[in-house]
């Protein structure tokens, strides 16, 4: 949630479709460098989940450039489970060479510690690279409500779908609940496009999703309608969907998925250097930013990778502990 900004900083596509763009980046080969210098084999980048999310999906379009960029194949591994932890606990055990890295998200190291016994920390990684991020959105049934002001001003019990126990769309849901004075529930979904389909069907309220599967479905489905956006600006592809801040809510929180590129601790200097630089020209290129743009994901605040692990990591994880003291999340 929180960032160095002065305000603080908390459409899935094909992957077929970010492979095109990123193809731009750089000649994808397969081999390796014949003298020995890194790489000279394939850089597997671990997602701490499934496949075709939004995370897998953004991850998969920085592999393919960074193959590009590299010389080298550059595959994305899935490995779910425990909100994260599975994936994130066998890369903290990996070598310190450079070849497996992770595909780090904030809530793996700042919700999930408050949640259950986890057995890595930031202090097992190194960071490699910031990612870009991606906010939220509100979405609901289009009959039910007609603007933000109208959902918060229900009278009686509200219900709403959110992702993941403790994750930004559920904190998200709690605070504009809370700031609204709605008595409101919860309901647990595994995915975005299962949270947004409960509302379409009437199961409940209203649901706070990844913005890329928010957006794409009110852009398709005029049965559906976005009330708000939890990032710091309006959306170019919402232009007319205000800001939770516009409207008076969410104080200064920016709430946001947010990722960075990280390698076990111990790596190299040498080698992170060589990754950072591949990233960093990937992030930076003409094809990334549209893919970017289309997917609704914008530049992190942060600049450096390594401070994000050793400074601001620590300093959210113990806010998240006091949203979940605050709305009894977590708790017997």
């Amino acid at each position: 949630m929180r960032t160095s900004h002065p305000r603080r900083v908390a459409a899935l596509t094909a992957i077929g479709t970010a492979a095109l763009l990123l193809s731009a980046c750089g000649p994808g080969v397969t081999g390796g460098s014949a003298d020995g210098e890194f790489p000279s084999k394939r850089i597997e980048i671990v997602v701490p989940y499934g496949a075709g999310g939004a995370t897998d999906t953004h991850a998969r379009a920085v592999a393919d450039g960074m193959a590009g960029e590299l010389g080298v194949d550059v595959q994305v591994v899935n490995k779910p489970g425990s909100a994260g932890a599975i994936g994130t606990s066998e890369t903290a055990q990996a070598g310190a060479d450079g070849y497996e890295l992770l595909f780090a998200a904030a809530s793996s190291f700042t919700a999930v510690p408050n949640l259950q016994e986890i057995s890595y920390s930031e202090d097992d990684f190194t960071g490699v690279a910031m990612m870009f991020e991606q906010g939220y959105g509100l979405v609901v049934h289009e009959d039910d409500f007609t603007d933000l002001a109208d959902l918060a001003s229900q009278d009686g019990r509200v219900t709403y779908a959110y992702t993941g126990t403790g994750n930004p769309t559920h904190l998200a849901s709690e605070d504009f609940a809370a700031e609204a004075g709605l008595e409101a529930e919860g309901v647990p979904f595994d995915a975005a496009t299962d949270a947004i389909q409960a509302v379409r069907g009437g199961q409940v309220d209203f649901a706070i999703a990844d913005l890329n599967i928010a957006g794409s479905q009110v852009s398709q489905d005029e049965e559906l309608a976005a009330l708000a956006v939890t990032t710091e600006e309006r959306q170019e592809q919402l232009p007319d969907v205000p800001t939770f801040h516009e409207e008076g809510y969410l104080g200064e929180e920016v709430y946001a998925s947010r990722f960075a590129l990280a390698a076990p601790a111990g790596t190299p200097e040498e080698t992170v250097g060589v990754l950072r630089g591949a990233v960093e020209t990937v992030l930076g290129s003409d094809s990334f930013s549209e893919f970017a743009a289309s997917n609704y994901l914008y530049p992190s605040p942060h600049t450096d990778a390594e401070e994000w692990f050793t400074t601001w990591i620590p300093e959210e994880r113990e806010l998240v502990a006091g949203k979940f003291d605050e709305f009894g999340i977590g708790a017997e």
